[in-house]
């Protein structure tokens, strides 16, 4: 009986000692890239500092909130519509509350649910001639369509005659704000098995290879401290690496550039004014700051090259001149660029819309 206790309490202990470790330092909230990777949140009081940008109110206008519940509000009141994936769903901290700001913009954005809600998750440039071809632009008359994508994997983001993306009218949006609004929030079990072996492993792993092999996060050395939490790693999803086959690829970066000349001459046609903007990769922004052999992203190279119709503002260059001289340009444990890094991106599209 002695012995089997010990061996019990030889399991038991390791056990509790990994639970404890798992629920004290697994984050399932505040960043994407922590819940993602497995990582250890061991810096829990990073995110304090962006509080006071975080209770901001929201200085724009999104279509759900005004058009699709039926406000009397003038529809030909905006100077600019904005339209993108998650870099543009950042609400107050968003790089278009700092526009609205600096310039005294109306903006009007659409919401990234009435994108996801549609039965392709149509990605923001498709959606973007979804709605054109739809007759959006007949109704609201913006002064400019700002348009946002990520880098990661826009070498897919395309169409062609062959393949265009059916029209969206403002009816079809209706009834998907009426189905987000029919949503009831689902009780959510907080308790997931696999972490309790995925985390403590992936965190060991960690400890001897950037990718810990298993995990969707690379953890890697860089030459010096970028994030005020006084870390000198760096978190980055492997798709950043993995779906650079579709940016190195010239065939498809000209049939984006096609896509998009395509959206310039229909807005064109109705004056409205085209801009186009890419999210870089957080890799993007800090690879040569990575120590070890790492390879520079070949997309925003390749774009430059094509003939463009449309005003297009680089941000690599911009958010990398800032490197030196600014911490927490990208969130430490999250993909996105952090409200300072909004800041940035927000003051350099109104240095360059001239509206």
């Amino acid at each position: 009986m002695k012995k089997f206790l010990v061996n019990f309490l030889l399991f038991l202990v390791p056990l509790g000692i990994i639970t404890v470790y798992t629920q004290l330092y697994y984050n399932t909230e505040k960043a994407d890239i922590l819940r993602l990777g497995y990582i250890a949140d061991i810096y829990k009081d990073y995110r304090k500092q962006f509080e006071i940008q975080m209770k901001q109110p929201l200085l724009f206008d999104l279509v759900s909130e005004v058009f699709l519940k039926k406000t009397k509000k003038p529809k030909n009141i905006y100077d600019i519509f904005s339209i993108g994936d998650s870099f543009s769903e950042q609400a107050a901290v968003g790089y278009q509350n700092e526009l609205a700001k600096i310039g005294n913009y109306n903006i009007l954005h659409f919401d990234g649910h009435l994108r996801t809600l549609h039965p392709d998750k149509l990605d923001p440039i498709n959606q973007l001639y979804a709605l054109i071809q739809g007759g959006f632009f007949d109704t609201f008359k913006p002064k400019m369509v700002l348009l946002e994508s990520v880098e990661r994997g826009i070498g897919w983001r395309t169409f062609d005659s062959l393949n265009v993306p059916k029209p969206n009218t403002l009816r079809e949006l209706n009834d998907r704000q009426r189905k987000c609004d029919s949503i009831l929030a689902l009780n959510k079990n907080d308790f997931h098995y696999d972490r309790f072996v995925k985390f403590p492993l992936i965190n060991l792993m960690h400890l001897v290879h950037d990718r810990a092999l298993i995990s969707e996060v690379y953890k890697v050395k860089t030459d010096k401290q970028y994030f005020s939490c006084g870390s000198n790693q760096l978190l980055f999803y492997e798709e950043d690496l993995t779906l650079r086959r579709a940016n190195n690829d010239t065939l498809r970066i000209r049939k984006l550039n096609n896509s998009l000349n395509k959206i310039a001459k229909a807005l064109a046609s109705k004056g409205i004014d085209f801009c186009f903007v890419v999210a870089p990769d957080k890799y993007t922004i800090y690879q040569s700051r990575i120590i070890g052999n790492y390879p520079k992203s070949p997309f925003f190279s390749l774009f430059d090259k094509e003939k463009k119709e449309y005003k297009y503002i680089r941000l690599d260059r911009v958010l990398q001149n800032q490197l030196d001289n600014t911490l927490d340009i990208y969130f430490y444990d999250d993909t996105h660029w952090s409200p300072i890094g909004a800041k940035i991106v927000g003051q350099e599209i109104f240095k360059q819309i001239k509206l």
